[in-house]
């Protein structure tokens, strides 16, 4: 299948450009964005980078020209964050920038850091004769630009600030606007549930962050993307009544405390069965269906965590119900060694 096949596109005005990827049918399927500047151009997110989009850009006639000298922009390919369907095609981009946090993770190829699920039944079209989503994995890039908060990408016409804003992963930005009051969020802000619970997710963060978002954009509207950020689909009704019953002063605005008091009572009444599911993707890396004391190793090493083979054991062993050394039962342990959790799952 050829990258104009695979990709599809639509101009929103003013230099910028949707792009889809049209046989990934999942929700976890990345916007990727094209920002044209009068002397830079960037690329926000890459997909799963299956087939070539550099090519397709081209192909399409997407980039912009330098004013007079008729030559192509520079080309910039920026992951908001480093999961596999942001940033699985940053490999084919010369220059490419991400937030320190997480800028060793691509250079190393760390696929769970990347968090790479992925299902064939999710590719509607093979990409290639005989692509299995088994073969999957994000390539290694070295970043030739590492960003931080604050951090300003100059496109000539427009300006992008870095905002760092960790919660759902630890190197997760936005790109913000400010003359056009565009905001490029990633994986910060989006429809469907929160995805809290992966390597270096930290709901403390998440919630900072939000809280970032509230003051970021005026009025009502502020709420409503705060709370969808967080997997809430809030309607404008709901949000009036919470300033009604925690505004007390009238200021049009809600207190911190007050503002995690509600998402926490929410975040209580959620049903983790499908995102843990996903967890448990991150542990079979093999795709057995079981996981191993090979899986659990790897894990712990990612991880940081200092534990010997027979504590990995262990954890098998009481619930390895037909001693095959894996486990196959549906019981979720959680195991805090310091500060880091490991969550162990069999379906």
């Amino acid at each position: 299948m050829s990258a104009a096949e695979w990709y599809a596109h639509k101009s929103l005005g003013d230099g910028v450009f949707w792009i889809q990827e049209r046989f990934y049918e999942s929700g976890n399927r990345a916007n990727i964005w094209l920002v044209r500047g009068s002397h830079q151009d960037v690329v926000i997110d890459t997909g799963l980078g299956l087939r070539s989009l550099p090519e397709y850009l081209q192909a399409k006639g997407l980039l912009g020209d330098a004013s007079e000298s008729g030559r192509k922009n520079p080309l910039l390919a920026i992951g908001t964050h480093v999961h596999f369907d942001h940033s699985g095609g940053l490999h084919q981009f010369r220059q490419v920038a991400v937030h320190e946090a997480e800028a060793d993770a691509l250079a190393n190829g760390d696929n769970f850091e990347t968090v790479t699920w992925l299902y064939d039944s999710e590719i509607v079209r093979a990409p290639t004769p005989g692509w299995r989503a088994s073969q999957y994995r994000v390539q290694a890039v070295k970043p030739t630009h590492i960003l931080q908060e604050g951090d300003v990408i100059n496109l000539g016409d427009k300006q992008l600030t870095v905002m760092h804003m960790p919660g759902h992963s630890r190197g997760s930005i936005c790109l913000h606007d400010k003359e056009h009051k565009m905001l490029f969020s990633g994986d910060v802000a989006y429809d469907g549930s929160m995805i809290d619970w992966l390597p270096y997710s930290r709901i403390s963060d998440y919630v900072n962050t939000c809280e970032r978002l509230l003051e970021l954009v005026d009025g009502g509207h502020v709420e409503r993307v705060a709370m969808r950020a967080l997997g809430f689909d809030v309607k404008k009704a709901d949000v009036l009544k919470i300033l009604k019953d925690y505004d007390r002063e009238g200021t049009g605005k809600i207190a911190f405390d007050d503002f995690n008091e509600v998402v926490t009572d929410w975040m209580l009444d959620r049903d983790p069965q499908e995102e843990m599911i996903k967890a448990f993707k991150l542990f079979d890396d093999d795709d057995s269906g079981k996981i191993s004391l090979r899986n659990l190793r790897r894990v712990a090493r990612e991880l940081g965590e200092n534990m010997t083979d027979e504590e990995l054991r262990a954890m098998i062993d009481e619930f390895d119900n037909d001693g095959d050394g894996e486990s196959k039962s549906t019981t979720v342990i959680s195991l805090k060694h310091d500060s880091q959790p490991l969550i162990y799952q069999n379906v």
